[in-house]
This record gives C-alpha cells, structure tokens and sequence, in this order.
C-alpha cells in the first residue's frame, strides 16, 4: 500500500495535525478586508493538503511573543499561525497580521465550526488583536471534541490526573497540550496508542542512522512517506494497520542506509524485535 495517502489510515474520518483543531475551513474563499458576513457563510471539508508551508514567520513570532507576555506556555504556536493567517485573510490584514476587534463578532456568524473549531478561533483572534493593543491574554476556555463514536469529550476534572487526556467512555482517548488543552492528535484506541509507542521507538533510531536530531528528522520522515509535514504526527495514527505499514517504511530505510554504510550499525536488530 502506498505511503502516499493521510497519515493516520483513516478514511472518513481522516483529519491532519492541522484537522485536528481546523478542519475545513480553509477551503473558505479567502478575501482581504471582507465585510462583515451578512449571514454565514458554509464551510467546506477539506483534507488540509493545500496547506502544506510554515506560516509566515512574522506572524509565528507575533502568537510566539504574545503568548509569552501572558504566561501562555504548551502550546502549538504552529498550529497559531496557521489559524491566524487564516483569520487575518479573512477578515484583516497580512501587512502587519492584524486583527480589528469584530472579528470576534464576525466569527459567531460562520456556520460549519464545530464547538472547539469556533472556541480556538475566537481565543487566536482574541491573541492577535491584544497582541496589536499591548495587553495580556486570558488563557484559551475549556471546550468539547467529538469522538469517533459521536460522543462529546470535555478534558474538565483531568488536570489532576496522573494522565491528563481527553477519554471516551467508549475507550478512545488522547493527551492534550497542557497550555490551551488542544488535543495531541486524534482519538484512539489503547493498541493504537500502544503502536504510538512502537513508532517513536523505530523513529528514534531512524533518526540516529539519519545522524539528525528527532525535531528536524519530521522533515525526511514526512518525505519519505509522502505526506505534508503537518500530517507526519504519529499521535494522528488510529489504525494498527496503518501503524504497522510506517514502522515497515522506516524500518526498510534504515536498512538501506546501514546496506550503503551511511548510518549507525546494530539497530535492525534491535528494531525487529518490536512486535
């Protein structure tokens, strides 16, 4: 089966590092300086593909610096900016990547977010227009995701769990970041996020015949099973079978770099031995 497909295995429900938090919206036709909507305006499924770039560094660094000044530490600041950028499109400005304060408004009149879409891109644009107004940001609020089964998951009650995540009562769950409470990838199962585990293990030693460190090696590791950099997240796996087809591919490249003598030696062994 080809590595050229999303990375998680999952078809209908098939959602990127991006998707997790902003399905679809960008597929909305962007306009600089738009009026405000006069009623809403739908939004589309996408599979995120056309998003495939870092978002402007000026605006990385502008989320970067304001989530600094207001103590807002955990958190995705890519993910920011790719929300930002779209806001500011939308509704603002690219020059400086501003913000006027209705878009807070305007966004309560888009149709096609679900709850925790509308919240994070009310908390951005709140980010971005205290960022341009010198003052602090309240942290972003408490909010539901849908899990596969259709169940609404809320994080409340969890911080002072062990392990913090969102959990299903139909088994799923997943962890979160601990600054805005945005989910760490998709819902899973227990043995898909037991193969989680089996990943990272096989991309740590992928890494080291790479002779690159973990946090530049999702560069090679996204090429090398041709999906975006954004999708290359192994918490976005849900399917064993999926899980088991990127540990072979990682796998078969670290034979051939050990076959070339390019890489650290001993590791094939060491791999096989994972189930």
């Amino acid at each position: 089966m080809s590595a050229h497909r999303h990375f998680s295995g999952v078809s209908a429900h098939a959602e990127t590092a991006l998707a997790v938090s902003w399905r679809s919206i960008c597929n909305v036709p962007l306009a600089i300086n738009p009026n405000p909507p006069i009623k809403a305006t739908p939004i589309k499924e996408l599979d995120m593909s056309n998003v495939n770039y870092l978002p402007p560094k000026a605006l990385r660094r502008l989320l970067a610096e304001q989530c600094q000044q207001s103590g807002i530490d955990g958190v995705d600041v890519l993910l920011y900016a790719v929300i930002g950028e779209w806001l500011c499109r939308r509704y603002g400005s690219t020059e400086d990547w501003s913000l006027p304060d209705e878009a807070v408004t305007w966004l309560a009149a888009e149709s096609g977010f679900k709850e925790d879409q509308r919240v994070k891109a009310t908390y951005i644009a709140k980010l971005i227009c205290d960022y341009h107004a010198g003052r602090k940001s309240a942290h972003c609020p408490i909010f539901t995701i849908t899990c596969d089964c259709g169940r609404l998951v809320s994080r409340k009650g969890q911080e002072a769990h062990r392990y913090p995540m969102y959990r299903c009562t139909c088994g799923r769950s997943c962890g979160y970041h601990k600054g805005d409470g945005w989910p760490l990838g998709l819902m899973a199962d227990r043995d898909a996020r037991r193969w989680r585990g089996i990943l990272h293990q096989a991309y740590d030693q992928l890494c080291e015949q790479w002779r690159i460190d973990n946090k530049r090696g999702y560069a090679k590791l996204a090429a090398l099973l041709g999906v975006p950099l954004h999708q290359c997240h192994f918490s976005l796996v849900v399917e064993v079978n999926r899980a088991k087809e990127i540990r072979n591919i990682m796998l078969e490249e670290i034979d051939r770099i050990q076959r070339e003598g390019q890489g650290v030696g001993g590791l094939s062994q060491q791999l096989s031995l994972v189930p």
